[in-house]
């Protein structure tokens, strides 16, 4: 059997990750485990596609130590709302932005999406500088 490659041999990950949530695939605590960081990332660029909107619910991802978790760090300048049906595409904290190994990468939703469909792509690399 394959001997599974450790972390430290991989090359520098250049990746897109894609995930679509309809609405009820929001727990009641608004956050929905996205991403885990099996080694330190860096976000590049955040973008949400919504196809059904909810006038009231705003998005942002963070990170956080816990899958679970209900609070962490925005990787966003500012919070993203689903009102409008289309392409939402938040500024990335350059401060933020940076997610260590072992934490999780969180889509936090203001009030749990009632009737928004949307995807969320993450553009991310293991190449620090």
């Amino acid at each position: 059997m394959p001997v599974p490659v450790v972390v430290q041999q991989y090359p520098n990950d250049f990746q897109i990750h894609t995930t679509f949530l309809r609405h009820g695939d929001v727990p009641a605590d608004d956050c929905v485990p996205i991403f885990y960081a099996d080694r330190t990332i860096v976000v590049d660029s955040i973008v949400y596609g919504v196809s059904e909107v909810d006038a009231t619910e705003d998005v942002e991802l963070i990170h956080a130590a816990t899958p679970d978790a209900t609070t962490g760090t925005s990787i966003q300048t500012a919070v993203s709302s689903l009102a409008s049906l289309g392409v939402v595409t938040p500024t990335v904290s350059s401060t933020n932005n940076e997610v260590a190994s072992g934490r999780w990468i969180i889509a936090k939703f203001s009030d749990g999406v009632d009737s928004a469909h949307v995807t969320i792509q993450i553009r991310f690399r293991s190449r620090i500088a």
